[in-house]
């Protein structure tokens, strides 16, 4: 994008109160309009070996206005496709504060406005990524599911069905939309700080409810059977670890394919629209060697300790 920078000679004769320094890559000075004092001060750093500026946006918002950004040559007319912009945008941010107002937001775990998804839960056994895309609101938004492979199958069934039978109804809001289309009374909303979903709840990783993020524990195991909880981020983690080493250190539980110590066992958990699989030979070892090995578990450790 090519921005028209005057001539050096032209700024100082137009404003002689502007000083510029050696280099013609500072102008400084006051102007005075009536009784009131302005203090203005321009940099072009690069002047004149480059003339161009940079436009910084998401990479989507910027491939999206790209055909408009190539054809800005001057400022006054970057500032009103700038302008254009935030407000063809408007209403895809109210839409998502909405959203983060009627349900409970796991990702980003802080929404800003650069933000085109949010990751909400759907059940304690199924969240949804929800993908927006902020030009064309008319159209539902893309749909991925996290969760246990039974509870993603069931989910997608119900998904699929009601969206095929009623469609998407723009009349209603995103919230509304869901609570419809997964045939569900209302959508889970984010407790409190002084609240927990549950002390038996716990992560069997982390030992902890919430983390940093606020993501709270789900159901990832397919066994109906399993008491165990874990959070998306530590299960990540885990498996990682558990790639290199052949080792973990997640702590047995009754019935659970995930940390069963008896033999190899299949963790399959749904990421998306992709079906991770892969065998994790669980066993014993120090605690100390593995808490060395993942410094945010131990960062969450003192947290709960102290």
């Amino acid at each position: 994008m090519v921005i028209t920078v005057q001539e050096p000679s032209v700024i100082c004769g137009e404003f002689p109160s502007i000083l510029h320094n050696e280099d013609y890559t500072i102008w400084e000075g006051h102007l005075s309009v009536e009784v009131n004092q302005f203090k203005i001060k321009m940099f072009i750093p690069s002047y004149p070996l480059m003339t161009d500026a940079s436009f910084e946006c998401t990479p989507y918002i910027k491939s999206c206005l790209q055909s408009h950004v190539d054809n800005v040559n001057t400022i006054g007319q970057l500032y009103d496709l700038f302008k254009q912009s935030i407000d063809s945008l408007l209403p895809f941010w109210r839409i998502c504060k909405n959203l983060d107002e009627k349900s409970w937001v796991v990702e980003p775990s802080k929404p800003q406005k650069r933000d085109v998804y949010r990751r909400i839960l759907i059940s304690e056994y199924l969240s949804v990524v929800l993908t927006f895309n902020p030009f064309d609101l008319s159209s539902y938004p893309d749909v991925k599911f996290l969760g246990s492979m039974k509870a993603v199958a069931e989910g997608k069934t119900k998904y699929i069905r009601n969206l095929e039978l009623f469609g998407w109804k723009e009349e209603v809001d995103v919230a509304e939309n869901l609570i419809h289309l997964f045939e569900i009374e209302k959508l889970p909303v984010k407790v409190s700080t002084y609240e927990t979903i549950g002390s038996e709840n716990e992560c069997y990783i982390c030992f902890m409810n919430t983390i940093e993020n606020e993501e709270p524990p789900s159901k990832w195991c397919n066994n109906p059977q399993c008491s165990s909880w874990y959070h998306h981020s530590c299960l990540v983690q885990e498996k990682k670890t558990a790639e290199t080493t052949e080792k973990t250190a997640i702590k047995p539980v009754k019935d659970c394919c995930i940390s069963s110590s008896k033999k190899k066992k299949t963790l399959q958990v749904e990421m998306g629209n992709v079906d991770c699989r892969s065998e994790w030979n669980v066993t014993y070892r120090q605690l100390e060697v593995y808490l060395s090995q993942n410094a945010h578990i131990i960062n969450l450790l003192k947290k709960k300790i102290f």
